[in-house]
């Protein structure tokens, strides 16, 4: 009974992890589209290579917004044709 009573907390509390992990994705996508939609993709030269990967990964996590994720490869491919991105941030969204 003790196990089962484990297990069941473990699940709980593996729920209440996933919700906020969801809440913080989709704070972090509505950022993100704000941002595309005033400035566009972080240019390299602007926000250096962390800043990229930064927003790479915010793209990257928004997959429960693949319209958002569409509109960002666009933005992508231009900055990679720029050379200020590098390829693979072009082929993984």
């Amino acid at each position: 009974m003790e196990i089962i009573s484990k297990n069941r907390k473990n699940i709980a509390n593996r729920g209440v992890v996933f919700g906020s992990m969801l809440a913080v994705d989709s704070a972090n996508t509505a950022w993100r589209r704000d941002v595309a939609a005033r400035l566009g993709r972080p240019a390299r030269s602007a926000v250096g290579e962390e800043g990229t990967k930064a927003a790479f990964l915010l793209v990257q996590h928004a997959d429960r917004d693949a319209a958002f994720q569409v509109a960002v490869l666009s933005l992508i491919e231009r900055a990679y044709l720029r050379m200020e991105v590098r390829l693979v941030a072009v082929a993984i969204p």
